[in-house]
């Protein structure tokens, strides 16, 4: 979980968490718990397409191929993604897991 970006100085509103149920929002009951409930947003957003163009980053862990090259261009002007495991790179428009920049 995010907790490290919290911990770091995000606040919990800017975190949008999503998982293979789409995004963790207020009042969904499919894979809840206690920890992804702190992150539950009030949103109409329901899937990763939805609140991707807000993204500065974008964290992956575990699933691959979700950030699709057109979910990459819609991110907001820093944007930084960070995928594990490191699928082999499909794109020239995610950065670079390693250097942190667009090569």
């Amino acid at each position: 979980m995010p907790r490290f970006l919290v911990v770091l100085g995000a606040k919990c509103e800017n975190i949008f968490v999503t998982d293979i149920e789409g995004v963790v929002y207020r009042g969904r009951k499919a894979l809840m718990n206690s920890q992804v409930e702190i992150y539950a947003q009030d949103t109409a957003a329901r899937t990763l397409k939805d609140v991707i163009g807000r993204a500065d980053i974008f964290l992956g862990l575990s699933a691959g191929g979700v950030l699709t090259p057109e979910m990459v261009k819609e991110m907001a002007n820093g944007r930084w993604s960070w995928r594990w495991p490191i699928p082999r790179r499909k794109s020239s428009l995610a950065p670079h897991p390693r250097r942190g920049r667009t090569p």
